[in-house]
């Protein structure tokens, strides 16, 4: 059986009408920082204040380019339409949104043959980083608590997952973990923490990046504005 994951969402907020943000982050093994996995550049824009696209370039440890993510929020901020490739594993997945209804074509790596699905979407529905997106929605209204149905590429489904917030001094902490007791084995809990602009400034959890040998990794990430 697969394992579950989540991927890997590195957005921030803006609060201006038209802007391009771009900022980086480092991801390490552990909250240590004592290894340094692979690193991320990141280009968000925004029109009158509403995301637009994100672009997200992921390089190794010699700043090697090994894969890309590419959203585009337009039709949808919280599933937007999405391609991630990893160069290294041949590994793709394209999401696109249509009358209701996100389509997957899901490559798990050079060698498998695609897999389509289609899956329809609710008002709890989020996908790739449109699941940052949704935390943001609940950060700005200041809810302590929320389900999404998160979609699974590698799955061809979606999953609820809870989301609690706590807010201490001038951070807020986000914790993700899957809504059902079973599922908890093929995932791990996700921890985000935000700062007082809304802007993500670490993650751990399940990482979109995989190992050389394609095996799915949890990674502690650190971010630069």
């Amino acid at each position: 059986m697969k394992k579950l994951r989540l991927i890997t969402l590195f957005l921030t907020i803006n609060s201006f009408a038209n802007e391009t943000i771009k900022f980086s982050g480092m991801a390490y093994k552990s909250s240590k920082k004592k290894e340094l996995i692979y690193k991320e550049v990141h280009t968000v824009t925004y029109s009158e204040d509403q995301i637009q696209t994100s672009l997200t370039n992921y390089f190794d440890k010699e700043d090697k380019k090994i894969a890309y993510l590419d959203c585009n929020y337009k039709k949808s901020p919280f599933t937007p339409e999405c391609k991630f490739e990893d160069a290294r594993t041949g590994q793709v997945e394209v999401t696109t949104v249509e009358s209701g209804k996100i389509k997957i074509d899901y490559k798990e790596n050079s060698k498998a043959k695609s897999e389509v699905s289609k899956l329809k979407l609710n008002k709890k529905s989020s996908a790739s980083q449109g699941l940052l997106q949704f935390i943001v929605n609940l950060n700005k209204k200041n809810k302590k608590s929320a389900v999404t149905d998160f979609i699974f590429p590698s799955r061809g489904t979606d999953i609820a997952l809870k989301i609690k917030r706590k807010t201490k001094g001038d951070k807020t902490t986000v914790d993700i973990d899957v809504d059902n007791f079973l599922l908890k084995m093929f995932t791990s809990k996700i921890t985000m923490t935000f700062n007082q602009k809304n802007q993500l400034i670490d993650y751990y959890g399940n990482s979109n990046i995989s190992t050389k040998a394609g095996e799915r990794q949890n990674v502690y990430i650190e971010y630069f504005y």
